[in-house]
């Protein structure tokens, strides 16, 4: 696995020159001039509306009369790169509290905004030519609970990356009540409210395709975790509050415990190439339990190899585990001590890879008695104190690269503390250009490298910690790496 890891590590193609690698968080905010929205009506079904001061979905009466409504909005998103990933996206909606209209219902409020799959027109939108949408990845709205209720930070994010990620084009959202009948009212305020306060406002972030994103993977993306105890061999702990590795006696009688975890993956793409790897664990001072040993309470961090219910595991049906790139965690200098960013790089790698994603199992590695290494779980009462992992990924870009037999080239160690070797063979009549960036695209270092047999150290000590780009280029030749830096 490491060396599949090294080669894939290695060849990524990447465009550096003129592009950022880092996140870029961008904030819409349209008015009634750069904003595109617009409200239908089935009382007034050949009538657009483009300048309505309201994003409303409304089932209700005029003149005794029952229609429905709904409201289409579209925000200008062509400052992002065609192929990034949608790190994060909050649409922030608000009330209107001077409206004519109110939020409301007799049964439920409740609505779903949609993508919009077909293209529209703001000036000429009606209910007779409304365009269609999608309930792919749509995002709900529950019930308000009062007549101007503001929805703010609602996580759109999966849904704006479906518009990204559309060949055809971006067409906007609509919203809809979830149930059309008689009596239930959503109003907010479109872009054409006279308060622009109330203008809906997007908080988008984005990494451009090829860059570094990295997500951070505590609390809510930790699937399960749970607690083995020898004494009680088939006891069930379900999510235990603390992630310990024990050796120690209660009553007088001997024990050995070892705690499981498992990562949500799934904010990850399918595609991604995992650079980067740590887990923060953290002491428990308030623990009964404490970090000690009359010998040694070095642990390792295992990959689990097999299926395991959170509900069902004990010691007695625990998972097997494999001791490959297997992570060692040193014995502790104080009874609470914190672990912050281990580097698990290859552990996560492996278990991303196999299709089953276990997790990890914690256990002494000399299960002898008095030992203890305990750390908060993720369902500890400080969400700060909770196991974090750092998973840190690029998506490779379609570019190719020009890379020959005659001439391809290493970097080693990778990662490394201060310095990687450039190696390899320059066949070329020309001298070979390097140059160093970090995630932002800010150059680092640039050096020239001469023809012939190539081993040349680069010296980084003066730099942080982190992820870096190297480009290897000629008028012929280009090559390009990702170094770690730790």
């Amino acid at each position: 696995m490491k060396n599949q890891l090294t080669i894939t590590f290695i060849l990524l193609s990447f465009l550096i020159v003129g592009k950022s690698f880092g996140q870029t968080t961008i904030t819409l905010q349209p008015d009634g001039v750069t904003g595109k929205d617009a409200y239908i009506q089935t009382s007034l079904p050949s009538t657009p509306q483009p300048n309505y001061t309201e994003f409303d979905a409304i089932d209700w009466t005029v003149s005794g009369n029952e229609f429905t409504s709904r409201s289409f909005l579209q925000f200008d998103l062509s400052q992002i790169p065609v192929g990034s990933t949608i790190n994060s996206a909050f649409l922030s909606l608000y009330g209107v509290p001077g409206s004519g209209n109110s939020q409301g219902s007799t049964g439920s409020n409740t609505c779903n905004l949609q993508r919009v799959t077909s293209a529209w027109d703001e000036n000429t939108i009606t209910w007779s030519n409304q365009p269609t949408a999608t309930n792919q990845n749509q995002v709900t709205l529950n019930q308000s609970s009062s007549t101007t209720q503001n929805y703010l930070d609602v996580d759109v994010t999966n849904l704006f990356q479906d518009i990204v990620d559309n060949a055809g084009g971006n067409f906007g959202i609509l919203i809809k009540l979830v149930s059309e009948q008689l009596g239930n009212s959503m109003v907010l305020g479109s872009s054409d409210n006279t308060d622009a306060a109330k203008h809906p406002k997007l908080v988008i972030t984005y990494t451009p395709e090829g860059g570094v994103n990295c997500v951070t993977l505590q609390g809510n993306n930790v699937s399960s975790t749970s607690y083995l105890h020898s004494m009680f061999p088939s006891t069930n702990y379900g999510n235990y509050v603390e992630f310990d590795a024990i050796d120690w006696t209660v009553g007088g009688n001997p024990f050995t415990s070892r705690s499981s975890i498992e990562f949500d993956y799934s904010s990850i793409p399918a595609n991604a190439v995992i650079s980067s790897a740590t887990l923060s664990l953290f002491g428990n001072p308030t623990s009964g339990n404490t970090q000690g040993s009359t010998g040694s309470n070095t642990c390792y961090l295992q990959r689990i190899t097999s299926a395991w219910d959170v509900t069902t595991v004990t010691w007695d049906n625990q998972p097997t585990t494999t001791t490959v790139n297997q992570v060692t965690i040193p014995a502790s200098s104080s009874i609470s001590q914190d672990y912050p960013s281990i580097d698990i790089t290859d552990l996560v790698i492996d278990d991303i890879n196999d299709v089953s994603n276990s997790g990890f199992i914690l256990r002494l590695q000399s299960e002898v008695l008095g030992n203890s290494m305990v750390f908060c779980g993720p369902d500890f009462s400080n969400a700060a104190k909770r196991p974090k992992l750092v998973v840190c990924y690029t998506i490779p870009n379609s570019v190719t690269n020009n890379i020959t037999e005659q001439s391809t080239f290493n970097i080693y160690p990778n990662p490394s503390q201060d310095y990687f070797f450039l190696s390899g063979k320059n066949n070329f009549k020309e001298n070979l250009s390097t140059i160093v960036y970090d995630v932002n695209g800010k150059e680092i270092l640039n050096r020239n490298l001469s023809s012939g047999i190539i081993n040349e150290k680069f010296d980084l000590s003066e730099i942080s910690s982190g992820i870096y780009f190297i480009k290897l280029f000629g008028n012929n030749f280009e090559q390009h790496f990702v170094f770690s830096k730790q």
